[in-house]
């Protein structure tokens, strides 16, 4: 009440009374000194700690949305922040470790451009139904479990594969392309070719290639897709002598079918090499060569394609070991459906009704002469 009379300020007569060696501290005083700051080194180690909680996260980048977000996509565990953040306490009393404030862990969450909800293109059909009251619970499970033993299935084979038991491939075809694609809007109504993207990807050294196609050089059929992947067996996998492992979505046209599963066995025939197709579950087909389409669609931002340009930008989109692209014509595509090449006219596992679909195939093996088809991963062929 002096502090007026005096002209004297406050922090003033605190810092007297503080280097005064007579008198009574304040409990200003006292609770002032006892606020220290946190040490840096300890706020270093509670952010790896949050760092390595978030690299824990099952995530994926969109799959149909790639041009328009570049967020990745926590899988659908978690229905809110506030479950992820119990979630990360929990990780840190586990592991004896101290853990971030809620403000710092959605900081550090968003600076990392995560998200918790899917995009609704990019959802599985079943767990969108489960998710409405579509589904019964007993048919979720199942699906869940099938989702979880194939993706256990594939780290499995990642490790036997990185040991030099067998070449591990994924193949997929990547999301329609238009050309030109031009930013003018006259152009905007014009009729556009659709451009075509088959990749196929090795998880041991990255080797990837691009087959680049439109609707004037080859058409969306079984032979088509099987040209393509035969061409990379006998360029880059079968020269190495070793049993050769696919993944893929099931795609019924496009992987599962009786042209490419021809195709595939006389390969095997010629090359006395064993070729296994082991089908991810629908819905769940997340596989490393989806990398590759995220770097092609990264590439093509803000630029006006022409249609020999997408070529080109495949091989930019990799600064280091860049990916292989090559521009198909007429005359590369061979027609695999010739009754000469049809050994089996049909993989169906059963004949009658009830019995399995070509759809119900997770494993189909070519060993020479043989088809060995297998409804689940642990099933005998």
């Amino acid at each position: 009440m002096f502090l007026n009379t005096l002209a004297l300020g406050s922090f003033t007569v605190q810092a007297w009374v503080k280097k005064s060696e007579f008198g009574m501290t304040s409990n200003h005083d006292a609770i002032y000194d006892s606020k220290t700051k946190t040490p840096r080194a300890e706020v270093e180690t509670k952010l790896s700690i949050l760092n390595n909680f978030f690299t824990s996260l099952p995530k994926l980048p969109s799959h149909y949305a790639r041009k328009d977000t570049s967020k990745l996509f926590i899988e659908p565990i978690y229905r809110s922040l506030t479950d992820l953040y119990k979630a990360y306490q929990k990780y840190c009393t586990e592991t004896s470790q101290p853990n971030v404030s809620r403000f710092t862990f959605e900081k550090n969450f968003h600076e990392k451009n995560l998200s918790l909800f899917t995009l609704k293109k990019d959802m599985c059909d079943t767990c969108s139904s489960y998710n409405s009251g579509n589904l019964n619970e007993s048919d979720y499970q199942i699906h869940v479990i099938k989702k979880n033993r194939a993706r256990q299935e594939k780290e499995e084979d990642k490790k036997k594969a990185a040991a030099g038991e067998f070449l591990l491939l994924t193949m997929d075809l990547e999301a329609v392309k238009i050309c030109p694609y031009l930013t003018a809007s006259a152009l905007y109504f014009k009729t556009k070719l659709t451009c075509h993207n088959f990749t196929v990807f090795n998880l041991v050294t990255k080797h990837c290639t691009c087959y680049w196609f439109d609707e004037t050089s080859a058409d969306l059929t079984s032979s088509t897709f099987a040209t393509f992947l035969i061409d990379y067996l006998e360029r880059h996998c079968i020269p190495h002598q070793l049993p050769i492992v696919i993944y893929s979505d099931g795609c019924t046209y496009q992987n599962r079918n009786s042209v490419l599963a021809n195709a595939l066995l006389l390969l095997s025939k010629k090359h006395n090499v064993i070729i296994m197709q082991k089908f991810l579950e629908p819905g769940h087909t997340q596989m490393e060569c989806d990398s590759v389409h995220s770097a092609i669609e990264r590439k093509l931002k803000n630029r006006e394609i022409l249609p020999s340009d997408y070529v080109t930008i495949t091989k930019e989109a990799r600064s280091t070991n860049p990916y292989e692209a090559i521009n198909v014509d007429h005359e590369f595509v061979k027609d695999y459906a010739r009754p000469e090449n049809m050994l089996y006219k049909s993989i169906r596992p059963g004949r009658k009704a009830g019995d399995p679909q070509v759809v119900d195939i997770r494993v189909i093996k070519y060993n020479t002469m043989t088809i060995e088809v297998k409804l689940g991963f642990d099933e005998e062929t």
